[in-house]
């Protein structure tokens, strides 16, 4: 069903012992990665969005103790939302280990529960936007400009949101989470082609596509599009390109930081597999 993959995208350089990982943080962390591609995918790349049947419906991606990622499509459009109900078809893993692992791109039990006559416009919907980020996140090769800022949106979408979810929920990195100053950064290309942002509220974190919600308290720029792809595949240690000035830093270096640990540990939730 699932054909999002990332494990040959992320290659993080200095590994801890990925044996301090659960496959329960590892399903967590994934399944907001998912998520927020699908809306990214149906928001950015038109081929998708005219697959996408037309309908009301909803997708719930579903865990072990509460766990759901909600899914709303209305015409195309697509929302992630707080469970507001059962939704047109409930995709549940009987464990965090299915999850983690079919997440992955791997080997897992997912049981689709239909629950409206809706529930295959969702299915097939949720598939084709779940294929397609993969295939944008994998991508290393372009013809055209386009092709190579879609796939850093696609990038820094998932990894933006995959720190997001991991400061929360990772116990491993929870001392870096929590000495980043609240507040926003915005991550970007030098002349604004993408962006996204990181926000600290409290003991929550969020993040998104675009212009950050209000005006951002740290900066991380990239020169351009290739130095950012580099910086979120591992092909180009963003200290490194820091030191050739190919990645500016504005505004409270702090929050930068400890961003970076945290890109790491995201790294290495995205390439565990059951085996580590």
């Amino acid at each position: 069903m699932l054909a999002l993959s990332f494990l040959d995208v992320y290659h993080p350089g200095a590994m801890v012992n990925q044996k301090t990982l659960t496959a329960e943080t590892v399903a967590r962390v994934r399944s907001g990665v998912v998520a927020a591609l699908s809306v990214a995918v149906a928001e950015s790349d038109k081929a998708s969005f005219e697959k996408i049947p037309k309908g009301r419906y909803s997708v719930v991606l579903a865990g072990p103790k509460g766990l759901q990622r909600y899914l709303n499509f209305h015409h195309g459009r697509v929302q992630e939302r707080e469970n507001k109900g059962l939704g047109s078809v409930i995709l549940r893993f009987p464990s965090f280990q299915d999850m983690a692992t079919k997440l992955g791109g791997g080997s897992g039990t997912l049981i689709p529960i239909p629950l409206s006559p809706s529930f295959l416009k969702a299915a097939q919907a949720f598939q084709t936007l779940s294929s397609r980020g993969g295939e944008l996140c994998a991508r290393r090769e372009f013809s055209t400009e386009e092709e190579q800022r879609q796939t850093l949106d696609m990038l820094m979408t998932a990894a933006l949101r995959g720190v997001a979810e991991t400061a929360m929920i990772d116990s491993w990195t929870a001392a870096k989470s929590a000495s980043m100053s609240h507040g926003i950064v915005q991550v970007q290309t030098q002349n604004g082609s993408v962006q996204g942002w990181l926000k600290r509220d409290g003991k929550v974190f969020s993040s998104g596509r675009g212009a950050a919600p209000a005006p951002a308290n740290a900066r991380l720029c990239f020169s351009d599009e290739s130095v950012g792809l580099g910086v979120f595949t591992g092909t180009l240690p963003a200290l490194k390109a820091l030191g050739r000035g190919h990645v500016s830093i504005r505004g409270r270096v702090p929050m930068i930081q400890a961003l970076f640990p945290l890109l790491d540990r995201f790294g290495q939730i995205m390439a565990w597999n059951k085996e580590s």
